[in-house]
């Protein structure tokens, strides 16, 4: 979507089919800083049924996985879900190259906790954060589902930035809003034509986690306080620094005269 402007998107893997071997980095849903280990997934075979047809191939196979992850920080170690469906399939080199072995395949459709889709600041009002967190419930499995559940997360912090409804619609909102804070309005806009498409047709992955990380951007730029306070720490270390070494001078002084 955004061709111009690379954004990373490090949940993005876990939107295709992938090895079993070669599991994607899960982020903990419930510290935001540790990863997920995945246990052996157990597996179900729904073509089991299939397998005296003769023509049976090992593709045919087609099913589904449940598995624990458990987060690896220390100091968080929860335990969640991961489920998906699963598959047998040829395992072809860079190439594109068969050699004749199969691999079995996953792809995630839900997890509980879910997986941190936007990193929200501390003052991000609650009926937004529920907004996201209902978002990412429901992303592995309808995409076009989470856009309009950010787009609803647009229209809550619109009302938070007193800009009311009113009747009016979010692009109006939004247009309001640019009187004010330009910067946000832009990022917000965003995020609200990803969710508008999620309401007329299927939108890709790729699409949603760009409007989680424009929306993400949005919030630090309204709730995220830590450069402000950074600067106040400089100032007060700078002021702190210049008055002492004033009164060291002036007891220079005194010393000398």
């Amino acid at each position: 979507m955004l061709a111009t402007m690379p954004i990373d998107l490090p949940l993005l893997p876990l939107g295709s089919w992938f090895p079993q071997g070669s599991w994607p980095q899960l982020p903990c849903g419930s510290c935001a800083t540790g990863a997920l280990r995945v246990s052996r997934p157990t597996e179900i075979d729904a073509s089991a049924r299939y397998r005296d047809h003769p023509d049976w191939d090992p593709e045919w196979i087609r099913g589904y996985f449940t598995s624990e992850a458990e987060c690896m920080n220390p100091d968080c170690r929860s335990v969640g879900l991961v489920t998906g469906r699963m598959k047998v399939d040829a395992d072809v080199d860079e190439r594109g190259h068969w050699h004749g072995d199969y691999d079995t395949f996953y792809r995630v459709t839900f997890c509980d906790p879910p997986l941190r889709l936007v990193a929200a600041p501390t003052d991000t009002p609650d009926d937004v954060k529920r907004a996201i967190h209902s978002a990412a419930l429901v992303i592995w499995a309808d995409a076009s589902c989470a856009a309009n559940r950010l787009r609803a997360a647009v229209e809550h912090l619109l009302t938070h930035l007193d800009v009311p409804r009113n009747g009016s619609s979010a692009h109006e909102r939004i247009k309001r809003l640019a009187a004010k804070r330009p910067d946000v309005a832009t990022v917000l806009e965003a995020v609200k034509w990803i969710g508008n498409d999620g309401s007329h047709g299927e939108l890709p992955l790729k699409d949603v986690l760009e409007g989680a990380a424009l929306l993400e951007r949005a919030l630090a730029m309204v709730y995220d306080t830590s450069a402000e306070e950074l600067h106040r720490l400089a100032k007060a270390i700078n002021a702190e620094r210049r008055a002492h070494k004033t009164r060291a001078s002036s007891a220079k002084q005194a010393r000398e005269s």
